[in-house]
């Protein structure tokens, strides 16, 4: 799997959920120019990024890689009109949780 194809899956989903580069520094602690040298496949990601960047979005790290086709989408509503760094690290426990618990039942 090419690092432009990583990067191609991480813009769409970023863009799909509405999320700016800037945000995902915010929230994930990655900085925004690494963000998009991932995207623009100019540096790979480390695995740990990547994991953080999956848990994040609430997909699995081979939604990412192309090692699975099938997108499984988790989506958790909320009312909200700003999302503060503690609700957002909320979410994205939850989102592993589900993920954990929808691969497990998968097994």
């Amino acid at each position: 799997m090419s690092m432009k194809n990583v990067g191609k899956n991480l813009k769409e989903t970023r863009s799909k959920l509405g999320y700016t580069q800037e945000k995902i520094e915010k929230l994930t602690g990655i900085s925004r120019s690494l963000i998009s040298m991932y995207e623009n496949g100019e540096r790979e990601i480390s695995l740990s990024n990547l994991n953080k960047l999956a848990n994040f979005f609430g997909k699995s790290i081979n939604y990412f890689l192309g090692v699975s086709t099938e997108e499984k989408e988790l989506k958790i509503s909320y009312r909200a009109t700003e999302l503060t760094e503690r609700d957002a690290e909320n979410l994205k426990r939850a989102k592993k949780f589900i993920n954990n618990l929808h691969e497990l039942q998968e097994m």
